[in-house]
This record gives structure tokens, sequence and C-alpha cells, in this order.
């Protein structure tokens, strides 16, 4: 690692807060990198299940392999300075030869795609709701420190395997270009270049289609008319009267009306064209705590019958 990043490193982390790896234990974590231990593949970064440590003491952790960063420097320094509890924990850094490995604690429950998609087991309404609430309190903190996730997708949304607590994984790198072809970008974003934080707003508004709907932003196997954003058709099923066909059929009859109106009409809101007509995720947090609500009284009322 180069020796003045590791020295500001160091500056900025208590002893024994964050640990240095070198790239030859990486590599040994990850069976060099090993396709079979790929778990997930974007533009800017790739992540393997790794394990690090001896035998005895085997710790399995998430390496991120970052791509195209053009300041190493900043991108470590800021993801070291972040600590919540709905954000996944760094365990290291790694810095060498040109490779950039950000080592993170691993989240045995899988990511929200995985429970949507059917390759692991299907989320109740309620903890679908939680899982949206504990990534909008996630990126409050991440706005409030005036950070931009930049990622923002199901597949960066974990969960704990024991308590179905949310994680979203730390900010993504500045893009080195506009990426086009990134479903989840929001307009502003593809006409700028320029990342904000309604733009994770955005995204945010995506990832709530897809927990009501468990259906991908583009779906290109579908006919014509569902192969659009997730969004226009979802929008389009709400102005003709049939939006309930669409919903997730594991969710049908296991809404509560007002809930379900709630959250629609907050998705609606983060999905404005223009950023400025979009809430704070702030906002957006208080209405999806404010559905949270509709659900619990509905189950409140449920059991004194």
């Amino acid at each position: 690692m180069d020796e003045s990043l590791a020295s500001e490193c160091a500056k900025i982390l208590p002893s024994g807060l964050c640990r240095q790896f070198s790239l030859s234990e990486m590599e040994a974590a990850t069976n060099n990198f090993h396709e079979s231990l790929l778990m997930g593949r974007g533009s800017s970064s790739s992540v393997y299940l790794g394990k690090i440590d001896s035998a005895a003491l085997a710790t399995m952790v998430a390496v991120r392999r970052v791509y195209g960063v053009r300041d190493i420097h900043c991108l470590i320094e800021t993801v070291l300075k972040l600590g919540h509890g709905h954000l996944v924990p760094l365990v290291g850094y790694c810095h060498e030869k040109e490779t950039t490995l950000l080592i993170y604690e691993y989240v045995a429950g899988g990511d929200l795609r995985e429970h949507l998609y059917g390759m692991k087991p299907p989320l109740s309404w309620r903890q679908r709701i939680e899982t949206c609430i504990g990534v909008a309190r996630g990126l409050c903190y991440l706005h409030g420190l005036q950070l931009t996730h930049g990622a923002v997708r199901t597949s960066n949304i974990l969960l704990d395997d024991q308590e179905c607590l949310a994680k979203i994984t730390n900010i993504a790198p500045p893009p080195t270009e506009v990426c086009e072809t990134d479903s989840y970008s929001d307009p502003e974003y593809l006409r700028t270049g320029l990342r904000t934080e309604k733009s994770d707003v955005y995204c945010f508004g995506l990832v709530l289609l897809e927990v009501l709907f468990a259906r991908p932003v583009i779906e290109r196997q579908r006919p014509e008319e569902q192969a659009a954003w997730l969004a226009r058709w979802a929008l389009l099923c709400q102005e003709e009267g049939y939006l309930h066909r669409i919903i997730d059929p594991y969710l049908k009859g296991k809404i509560n009306p007002q809930c379900l109106n709630k959250f629609l009409e907050t998705a609606e809101k983060c999905l404005a064209f223009r950023g400025d007509d979009r809430p704070s995720i702030g906002d957006v947090l208080s209405d999806l705590e404010c559905a949270l609500e509709f659900t619990t009284r509905c189950e409140w009322r449920g059991k004194l019958r």
C-alpha cells in the first residue's frame, strides 16, 4: 500500500478499529477471487465471499473489489469514518498493486433481491416495511453527513438472518462516467452525470415498488408494455384500476388498504421526474413509519377479535 495513504488512514482510525490487509491475504481469503465465491457484480465493483484468519477462528467476510476510482484516498477515508446500525460494518481495507479492496462484515441473511425473487424465503409485509424503514434510516445517516449512497438497489440491501435487520452496503465510489444502462438511475443523473441526495431518493422509490410487486425494475422477457420502467407500468396499472393484480401474490389479502395507499403514495413522490419535487429521505422515513403504524393497528385489532 502507498505509504502516504497508509499514514493518512492510520491518522483517521483509532487503534484496532479497522484492519489493513495485504493483497496476498485477500487472495488467500477468496481463493484468488474465484468465480465460485462471487456474490455480486456491478459496474464499479465485484463482491466475493471470503474467509480470514486461522481455521480455528475463521471469520466470513464480504470482499468488495473496487474498480476505476479516481480518488482512492478519498474513498477509503470516507468509508472508514462511517458507522451506523443500518450500514454494513467495515472490517478492513487493502490498497496494493493498483488493487483496492474494502472488506465488510458478512451478513448471512442474503440480500433483499433474493428474498423477493424466490432464491430465499419470502418476507411478510411487516418485514418488508421494516426493511425499507431500516434502509431509509441508513440513508438519513449518510445524507446527514452530506454523502450520497449512489447505489441504492435491492441487491445492496442485506438482511440479518436472525432479526431480519436491514443493512445497506456502504457508499458506492463515484462513477468514472455516466452509465446510461443503469436501470436505477434517476433522469437528472442521466442528464448531468451528478449524483445527489435526491438521486438516492429516486432509487429508493424503485426499491419500494420492487418490494411491493416482487418484479425487477426492467423485465426484458415480458411483453413490451411490461418491459418498460417498473415505475411507469405501476402508474399505468394504478390509473386503470387494476394495481391489485400485479402485487406480489404472496402479499395478496395481507396488506391493510390504508397502509398500501400510504406506501404507494410514498413511492410515487420519490419517483418525481425533477429532483426538487422529490421529498427528503427524512420525509420518506416518516411516511414509511406511518404506513407501518397502519399495519400495526390492523394487526392489533385482529388480535382483539
